[in-house]
C-alpha cells in the first residue's frame, strides 16, 4: 500500500522549501512502517526532485503529465505531442529515484472537456477561455462519444495514448485519468477501451515503438 502526500498549486506564495520539508517529515513518520510514501512533484519539473533527500527509501514520485494547459502545447501537431510524451518518459526514467510514476495523464490533446478549466470556464483550444486565441474546434470533444469521432481523430488519440504507455512504462508505471466522464471522449478510458482505441490487453499495440 502507499500513502500519498500531495500538494496542489497554491499560487505565487508556494514555498518549495516548506513543501520539501513537509514531504521529508512525512517520510520520517512512516519510514519504519513498511509503507511506500507517494510524493507529488508539486507541479515542478520532475527531474528537480533528483536532488531531494538522496538515500530515502520507499519513495514514489508522482508526476502528472498533460499537454493541454497552454496555447503552445495545444498548437502542437499530433507528431509533436507524441515526441513530447516520449521525451517526458525519458526524463522520468533518467531520474535517480527508484520509482517515478505518471499518476495522471489522458488521451487528450485539447482542453475542450466541459468545465475542465473550472465551472463555467471555456477552453483555450477554441478561444473561449479568457485571454486565449482560437486554435481549433471543440465540437465532439467537449461533449460527445468516442464513436462519433472521425477516423483521423481516433487514430491521433490512439497514437498519443500508446506513445504515453510506451513512455511511462520506461519508468515505474502510470494511472490514466479518468475511467469515465460525462461525455469527454479524450478522457474516458471506459469508452476508449470499448472502441478499441485504448489497447486491451495493454500489449496489443497498433502503433508500437513510437518512443524508439
Amino acid at each position: 500500500m502507499g500513502i500519498e502526500l500531495i500538494n496542489e498549486p497554491m499560487g505565487p506564495m508556494l514555498n518549495m522549501d516548506t513543501i520539501r520539508q513537509f514531504y521529508y517529515d512525512g517520510w520520517g513518520d512512516l519510514r519504519d512502517s513498511n509503507t511506500a510514501v507517494v510524493m507529488h512533484d508539486a507541479f515542478q519539473d520532475v527531474s528537480s526532485w533528483n536532488d531531494f533527500a538522496p538515500g530515502l527509501q520507499s519513495i514514489i514520485i508522482d508526476t502528472h503529465h498533460y499537454e493541454v494547459f497552454n496555447g503552445g502545447q495545444l498548437g502542437m501537431s499530433p507528431a509533436a505531442h507524441i515526441g513530447s510524451a516520449c521525451a517526458y518518459g525519458r526524463e522520468m526514467v533518467g531520474m535517480n529515484k527508484k520509482w517515478v510514476v505518471a499518476g495522471e495523464w489522458a488521451g487528450a490533446s485539447t482542453d475542450c472537456a466541459k468545465w475542465l478549466n473550472g465551472l463555467g470556464v471555456g477552453a483555450r483550444y477554441d478561444g473561449t477561455y479568457p485571454g486565449s486565441s482560437h486554435i481549433g474546434d471543440c465540437a465532439g470533444f467537449s461533449s460527445g462519444t468516442v464513436d462519433a469521432l472521425s477516423p483521423g481523430q481516433k487514430e491521433n488519440i490512439g497514437r498519443f495514448i500508446e506513445a504515453q504507455l510506451d513512455a511511462y512504462e520506461m519508468a515505474a508505471g502510470w494511472v490514466f485519468w479518468t475511467w469515465k466522464t460525462q461525455g469527454a471522449p479524450e478522457w474516458d478510458m471506459q469508452a476508449l477501451l470499448a472502441a478499441g482505441i485504448f489497447p486491451q490487453p495493454l500489449t496489443a499495440r497498433k502503433y508500437p515503438g513510437q518512443c524508439n
